[in-house]
């Protein structure tokens, strides 16, 4: 299966020509965009130069971007809104709490550190406190330790679908479904999910869901996107009130009942143009081919770290339960110079020291190493990354 799944990649590689020079594993902070993301931006400022494009002439791409996204998450594209990051997403989410009668707000272990630090504001704000979801060994949050800290008196429960340092998909649905039973909202960070995973946001059992574009769907930086539950978008303000109204009326102003009440006025048109492409990209090839090239790559990169480079991995071992997100421990090497020398003499691009936060105990005395890598990756690029530690190992 192996070989069949080389065969596609070095196909899909001629829309990445950086692939030719670079081994670039870094997917988890930003992924490259495929070239025809790249004309199609390229095709909108042309546009604009050649012909006046003006913002209202980019609408019907708008909507169609949307629909595109929507059917990526099998969601509705009326509950589906633009943003320019995920904390964009967050924010509109948290900012529609309703505090009476609650004290707490419970997040993951596995949370990325803003996160963590807008919560810890959030609960200043309103005197209420923080509880932490810990992981298991494997790098799973516990759903027996997460019923214990979710009460009738919690406000909201965030949790990260897969986390960027550890790369296993979480209970999200379990733990949610015991959270709406206690009456608490539920948003859930899709950031390492979204195009890697395919999934319906209706069976997370979440309220609300952020996620972006720069990564797994492999769109510009600056795009992103919100789903909020259809039947909470009414009774939702958003933060920032942009130019979607149903009445104009100053004595009677009403929002639209779609999640375009939660869009500022001017979109980043280019940067959704780009994205859209991405997405029709993603969709060409499908969702559970992506999976299954993945996971057909992580396993051999497993295998090839762990029996020929001694090398210990975060959180647990089982494919079925693990991204393409591979962060990994090397005996008697520094991380930091590890990643600096694969990058300058060996141009193989890595992360280093990812899930230092004081939320996460799983990485304690550990310096890991991120090899995040997608669809069309190659087991050459696994063999190149092995190759080079073995080098630098043996230099030091």
């Amino acid at each position: 299966m192996g070989e069949s799944y080389e065969a596609l990649r070095a196909a899909w590689r001629g829309d990445f020509p950086w692939t030719c020079r670079l081994v670039y594993l870094q997917h988890a902070f930003n992924s490259p965009m495929p070239r025809q993301a790249v004309e199609e931006v390229l095709e909108y400022f042309l546009h604009q130069t050649h012909l006046g494009f003006v913002q209202s002439d980019a609408n019907p791409m708008v909507e169609e971007a949307r629909g595109n996204v929507a059917r990526v998450i099998r969601a509705k594209p009326e509950e589906v809104a633009f943003t320019q990051s995920y904390t964009e997403g967050l924010n509109i989410a948290t900012s529609n709490i309703n505090w009476e009668g609650k004290n707490n707000i419970v997040v993951g272990e596995g949370d990325y550190f803003s996160t963590i630090v807008h919560f810890v504001n959030l609960v200043r704000k309103y005197g209420a406190e923080l509880r932490i979801i810990p992981f298991d060994e494997d790098g799973f949050l516990m759903v027996d330790e997460a019923k214990k800290l979710i009460d009738g008196e919690t406000a909201m429960v965030h949790l990260v679908h897969v986390p960027n340092g550890v790369g296993t998909i979480q209970p999200v649905k379990k733990i949610f479904e015991y959270a709406g039973d206690m009456g608490a909202l539920t948003v859930v960070d899709a950031a390492q999910s979204t195009g890697i995973i395919p999934h319906r946001v209706g069976d997370l059992k979440c309220d609300f869901y952020a996620s972006v574009g720069k990564k797994w769907l492999m769109g510009p930086v600056g795009t992103a996107f919100f789903w909020c539950r259809e039947d909470l978008i009414g009774e939702m303000e958003p933060p920032i009130v942009g130019k979607h109204f149903r009445s104009y009326d100053l004595e009677d102003v009403r929002l639209v009942e779609t999640a375009e009440r939660f869009e500022s006025t001017t979109l980043n048109h280019p940067g959704i143009a780009g994205l859209n492409a991405a997405v029709k990209y993603w969709s060409d090839i499908g969702g559970e081919i992506i999976e299954a090239s993945i996971q057909d790559l992580i396993t051999y990169l497993i295998e090839k770290l762990t029996e020929e480079l001694d090398a210990e991995i975060v959180g647990t071992t089982d494919m079925r339960k693990r991204t393409a997100i591979t962060c990994f421990t090397l005996p008697g090497l520094d991380e930091r110079q590890v990643a600096d020398t694969l990058r300058d003499r060996y141009g193989i691009i890595c992360a280093h020291g990812v899930g230092r936060t004081p939320a996460v105990r799983i990485f304690a005395g550990r310096h890991v190493i991120r090899a995040s890598t997608h669809f069309y990756n190659s087991r050459s690029d696994v063999d190149k990354l092995v190759q080079s530690i073995k080098e630098i190992r043996g230099a030091q």
